[in-house]
């Protein structure tokens, strides 16, 4: 029996999730706010900016989000500039909670969505998605280029490359 979309992206989801741990979760918490070059942005940073990009997508599918301060997303906005000093961005713990808070409930809003809700058009294209399915399943690429970013920094820390 061939897989359900649903199946295929929560597959994703839940790959891409397990393997971002292990760039993070051997980190030592002043290790999150490093930028080893100027322009970088930090581990941190990376993590509050998926955690308001899962929030986005997890809001179309409807239902309740997980709680967030007022005022989470103002530090991780995308400017497409180079990153300015990045520090009080959070305690690394909570960004790491708030991510995978999000994405927990957007697997759970994925494994229950209809065909139809996967298939419907997004009010306006992010990136290449244009459906809630594309949208959804591209947040696995999304948290997969960001690891790539902090293997750099990882590397630059003395860390082995994560295989």
């Amino acid at each position: 029996m061939p897989a359900l979309a649903n199946d295929v992206i929560v597959f994703v989801l839940k790959s891409s999730h397990i393997r971002f741990h292990s760039f993070i979760d051997d980190l030592k918490p002043e290790e999150f706010a490093v930028q080893p070059i100027p322009g970088v942005n930090s581990v941190a940073w990376m993590l509050g900016h998926l955690t308001v990009v899962e929030r986005r997508i997890l809001g179309l599918f409807g239902g309740e989000l997980p709680p967030l301060p007022d005022g989470f997303d103002v530090p991780f906005k995308t400017t497409k500039a180079p990153a300015t000093t990045q520090t009080g961005l959070g305690d690394p713990k909570e960004l790491v909670t708030a991510f995978d808070a999000h994405r927990l409930k957007l697997i759970e809003a994925v494994a229950a969505a209809s065909e139809e809700q996967l298939a419907s058009p997004l009010p306006m294209p992010i990136g290449v998605a244009k459906t809630l399915g594309d949208a959804a399943a591209f947040m696995a690429v999304h948290v997969g280029l960001h690891a790539g970013q902090i293997s750099v920094i990882r590397r630059s820390l003395g860390y082995p490359p994560v295989v």
